[in-house]
């Protein structure tokens, strides 16, 4: 969470999303699997390409943008409470499917593996979500608490708990504890209180340096956002 007069940027290898200084969302590049956003509940299929941004939600407070050149999803914050997603779904990394069914033991939502308008991650619903992170195939949330919650593709540990195929949105022990976390590609970085610095899980060799500066820019907008509510008061 960062002051309003910020402005941010996130992207996959895909797509692009970018927050005003007034907190408005916006989305542009591939929307082949509907991470842009753009489409209705019900829809088919969207625009293959969007140049033009595209106005996802207003009042964002954390976003991030996942995915490979064979995927791509977005994940933000409204308000102060829970998270929205849209996009490919191929390996939970929404987190709306279900617990139950199918060889790996989970069900995509209605069958669909891709949402194509924003969809509640309902296990996250009603907890205070400040920062958001997302890999190729994952998704990663912290709460106020410190607390982190992670899903999707876990195949090389990128989730931070026991290696799972794919796993509906769950805590992590060994990201927990967090001030800012971060990822890309198969990889997930936290910053740890405990530890006074980066703890990095899943496959992190080529991105782990870049993760690590990225958490470093997080704490710096963190001690900003301190000090605008300081003279706020």
């Amino acid at each position: 969470v960062v002051p309003r007069t910020t402005k941010m940027t996130s992207a996959s290898a895909t797509h692009v999303l970018t927050r005003s200084a007034s907190r408005a969302l916006y989305a542009e590049g591939d929307n082949k699997f509907g991470q842009i956003c753009t489409g209705t509940a019900d829809s088919k299929k969207g625009d293959v390409h969007t140049h033009n941004r595209v106005l996802v939600a207003r009042d964002v407070t954390a976003f991030a943008a996942g995915g490979s050149l064979a995927s791509g999803h977005t994940i933000f914050t409204t308000g102060r409470f829970g998270v929205n997603s849209c996009g490919c779904d191929r390996w939970q990394q929404l987190g709306i499917g279900g617990k139950v069914g199918g060889a790996a033991g989970y069900t995509w939502e209605a069958g669909a593996t891709a949402q194509r308008a924003p969809r509640r991650v309902a296990a996250l619903e009603g907890k205070e979500v400040v920062d958001l992170a997302a890999g190729d195939d994952h998704s990663a949330a912290m709460l106020a608490s410190g607390e982190v919650w992670t899903w999707g593709r876990g195949h090389v540990g990128q989730l931070g708990r026991p290696k799972q195929f794919v796993s509906t949105p769950a805590v992590s022990p060994q990201l927990s504890g967090a001030r800012a976390i971060a990822a890309s590609g198969d990889c997930t970085c936290a910053w740890l209180e405990r530890r006074g610095g980066a703890q990095c899980v899943g496959r992190c060799a080529a991105v782990e340096a870049a993760l690590k500066d990225a958490l470093q820019s997080k704490l710096m907008q963190n001690e900003q956002l301190q000090q605008h509510q300081q003279r706020q008061q």
